[in-house]
């Protein structure tokens, strides 16, 4: 079964030694969380991947949720995909307020059902300011509610929304009027 495999990786001897992680989870999507979350082998990791690119993807439980975001050994991610994993409300506040990566420098949210309200979650935690590029694709937020959202992410390209949003440009303090 998928969840042996998980178990498997997250076990296996040279897993420390693991940077990149793609599961690409369609079935057993929480419990693969559960065993990367539980794993201190995979501290190594600087990509994680458990996103799915279809839209029948297996909701990704809330406790599983909150253990990858609390986990210290996946302090040193860079990347995190959780595409298409039906992230809503509940999971989008509470892993906005989890969320301890402080490298980070991409997270992809595209094809959640994560609400306009989430702006000013993300937009709390100062800890989200090392993302260059998040990934709001095919999820309710739209483009006129991503305004404290860029306010809080001033050199974070936003994904979605009606099309791709880098981040506004920055003059030098010589090229200001």
């Amino acid at each position: 079964s998928e969840v042996d495999v998980y178990y498997a990786i997250a076990t296996a001897p040279g897993a420390e030694r693991l940077t990149r992680l793609r599961l690409g989870c369609q079935d057993g999507v929480t419990a693969a969380a559960e065993w990367v979350a539980a794993s201190p082998r995979l501290g190594g990791l600087t990509s994680l991947s458990l996103g799915v690119t279809t839209d029948r993807g297996e909701p990704l439980g809330f406790d599983a949720l909150m253990r990858l975001a609390r986990a210290p050994h996946l302090r040193g991610l860079k990347s995190l995909d959780l595409a298409g994993l039906l992230v809503g409300e509940t999971e989008a506040f509470a892993f906005a307020e989890a969320y301890a990566w402080p490298g980070l420098e991409s997270l992809s949210l595209a094809g959640n059902p994560i609400p306009v309200s989430a702006h000013a979650w993300f937009a709390a935690n100062p800890l989200l300011r090392s993302l260059r590029e998040l990934d709001l694709r095919r999820t309710p937020i739209r483009a006129g509610g991503l305004d404290t959202l860029r306010a809080a992410l001033p050199g974070t390209r936003i994904l979605g929304a009606g099309g791709d949003m880098p981040p506004p440009p920055t003059l030098a303090p010589e090229d200001r009027p």
